[in-house]
């Protein structure tokens, strides 16, 4: 007589059924560990760039005092082209003394112009710049639905 005869069948299934489980998650995660390993550069990326914009758009708000009360003032797109102002930066930084001076669109008042950092710090501030518009729409849309029939 062995232990599997004294163990009621049931209980028996029940212990399968439990290893087989185990055994599909060790598989899913060995699966899902590779395939994240193979394309989480990407990922990486996009995850970082997120990052940054959502953690500038935060320093515009509770640094800089750019609050949604703030942002709702603009009505005619001027943080959508201030951010534009933003993404052309280098060029026009190189051309025009480093940049000490605004662009002839900036909208917004001229001591707001700092195009400090490198590129990539122009990227962040022009898409947080767009997300800032982005969210003033939406608030434009939740206040009157019928908003974007005109617009």
């Amino acid at each position: 007589m062995d232990i599997f005869d004294t163990v009621p069948r049931w209980i028996l299934s029940l212990a399968f059924i439990g290893v087989l489980a185990i055994i599909a998650g060790i598989v899913v995660f060995i699966y899902e560990y590779r395939r994240r390993k193979n394309t989480d550069k990407g990922q990486d990326r996009i995850a970082r760039a997120i990052d940054l914009v959502w953690s500038e758009r935060n320093r515009q708000i509770h640094e800089e005092g750019f609050t949604y009360e703030n942002d709702d003032q603009y009505k005619n797109d001027e943080l959508a082209i201030a951010a534009s102002c933003y993404l052309v930066c280098p060029t026009y930084a190189m051309n025009n003394a480093i940049g000490i001076t605004a662009p002839r669109k900036w909208p917004l008042h001229t001591g707001f112009w700092r195009p400090q950092g490198g590129r990539i710090r122009q990227l962040v501030k022009a898409n947080a710049l767009a997300l800032a518009e982005l969210e003033r729409e939406l608030r434009k849309r939740e206040k009157d639905p019928d908003y974007e029939k005109y617009n």
